[in-house]
């Protein structure tokens, strides 16, 4: 776009509004852990901890998201990077000669119509200047006894926290549609249609992919574990709340979809502020192994033990509440 000669958009554009700003690489991310385990060996409670058996753990830990490929994809096959047009008229042959790719754009080069396009009235995607690697804190705190040799049981609390998170917000909303179909009021003060209705005038729609959500997450999570015999039996039952004000860059779909952007582009934060998509306030899940014993009669077999020993039944189920 800097030579005139190659120039796709029209020159009079400014060249920031005709090329992708570069966006600089996230660098500095710091994601320590710390954790302890503490087993209390008190004389007056060994009735209720017993000898050994208990165990006090918990920790804190942050944890970093990457930018994945569909976010970049989308900015980089809309405009300004890519121009999307129709070549519309006579003296292009419907099979060049040479019909491969080179071949085909050589054909048609002389009909595309350079430097008379604005990419701001197309549709854009792109990223906020500062994009960057959202995080999230996760703490725990639990306490698990173990009964006998064979069962332990677990009560902890566990909590997430995300900060950043990736959304999708319109940079540039039809606010003369919004003033009709909800009122005025959803317009910060002073804020008015431009000509093409928009906010920002002499542009289109323009997606922008920000570090705009955030969400919470607390639970309280129970697990018993035992083994009789063959058998081994776990269960877990966790009673939790999630909240978000995004539960995703592109919407969540299924039970609880959701859409991508804010019903008010004004108010993406503390408007969409409300139970997550992944909000499932009780979770209940159990397995179970059983090892099959080998027939007594067949003990000793060498040949009867290789091919029927070992075989074990698995199987997990698991149930939870509707989305909100």
């Amino acid at each position: 776009e800097a030579d005139p000669t190659t120039a796709i958009f029209r020159q009079d554009v400014p060249l920031e509004a005709r090329v992708f700003p570069a966006i600089d690489t996230d660098n500095n991310n710091f994601a320590p852990r710390i954790g302890f385990a503490y087993t209390p060996r008190l004389n007056f409670a060994k009735k209720i901890l017993g000898e050994n058996k208990t165990v006090i753990r918990g920790g804190y830990g942050i944890s970093y998201d990457l930018a994945f490929y569909n976010i970049l994809l989308n900015s980089a096959t809309a405009a300004p990077v890519v121009f999307a047009t129709s070549i519309i008229g006579t003296g292009v042959p419907a099979v060049p000669t040479d019909p491969t790719g080179p071949g085909i754009r050589a054909a048609i080069v002389s009909r595309i119509p350079t430097g008379t396009s604005d990419p701001r009235l197309l549709t854009q995607t792109g990223v906020a200047n500062d994009f960057h690697n959202p995080y999230t804190q996760q703490f725990s705190l639990g306490v698990q006894r173990q009964f006998g040799n064979n069962t332990i049981i677990e009560v902890r609390y566990v909590g997430t926290r995300g900060v950043g998170l990736f959304q999708s917000v319109n940079g540039n909303p039809q606010i003369n549609t919004i003033a009709r179909d909800f009122g005025s009021q959803f317009l910060p003060a002073g804020v008015n249609p431009s000509p093409n209705g928009r906010l920002i005038a002499n542009q289109g729609l323009f997606r922008n992919r920000i570090n705009g959500a955030n969400s919470i997450y607390h639970s309280m999570q129970v697990r018993f574990d035992t083994r009789i015999k063959n058998l081994i039996f776990g269960t877990s039952y966790s009673f939790s709340k999630q909240i978000d004000n995004a539960s995703e860059i592109f919407g969540t779909f299924g039970g609880g979809s959701t859409s991508a952007f804010a019903q008010n582009p004004f108010d993406v934060g503390v408007g969409e502020r409300a139970l997550g998509a992944y909000d499932f306030r009780h979770v209940f899940s159990t397995n179970f192994i059983y090892s099959i014993p080998l027939l007594p009669a067949l003990r000793g077999n060498k040949f009867a033990e290789k091919l029927l020993g070992g075989y074990e039944i698995s199987g997990t189920f698991r149930a939870n509440n509707g989305q909100a």
